[in-house]
């Protein structure tokens, strides 16, 4: 004779296969496929260069060069890593006192889309750097902010553009 709580187990067994199966299969399917991570997305691109006339009161145009990557994170919540240089379009011998003052203001990056819209606002903290002499020869940032994959991948397509703020110059 068959017990009845043996009976109810397998019942609850196979019902728990049968709602199980489909979730199974298709984490398998998923799992075959090659997933978006943006993991192609970390090696250094070049996004550019730009030369604007950031001191009104001097006459040397200032020279941004952009160079990014982007680290997976999970959910595809990363993180959105540059590098910027930016120094005197035209270098000379000494240009300590032109980068002191370039150094003075505020400056943000901007990153837009393929079709102009602003995805993000990104303050940037310039370093002065100096050469063997002690005489500083241009401002660089190296840091990262937290982006997700699809903006990341939107800004490649689109461009960038430096924003800043002088006082006094």
């Amino acid at each position: 004779m068959n017990n009845p709580i043996k009976i109810q187990h397998r019942i609850c067994l196979v019902i728990f296969a049968t709602c199980l199966a489909p979730w199974v299969a298709s984490a398998q399917t998923a799992a075959g496929k090659k997933v978006d991570d943006g993991s192609e997305y970390r090696t250094a691109t070049l996004a550019g260069s730009e030369t604007v006339h950031v001191l009104k009161m001097e006459s040397v145009l200032a020279h941004f060069t952009v160079q990014t990557s982007w680290i997976p994170g999970e959910a595809r919540k990363g993180f959105f890593r540059y590098q910027i240089t930016a120094g005197p379009n035209t270098p000379t011998a000494d240009d300590s006192a032109y980068i002191e003052k370039l150094h003075a203001c505020d400056f943000a990056i901007r990153l837009y889309d393929n079709g102009g819209f602003l995805l993000r606002r990104i303050p940037v903290v310039f370093i002065r750097n100096v050469d063997n002499d002690g005489k500083y020869t241009s401002i660089s940032s190296n840091d990262i902010e937290q982006l997700d994959l699809i903006d990341y991948k939107a800004f490649l397509k689109g461009s960038w553009e430096m924003d800043w703020q002088c006082y006094g110059n």
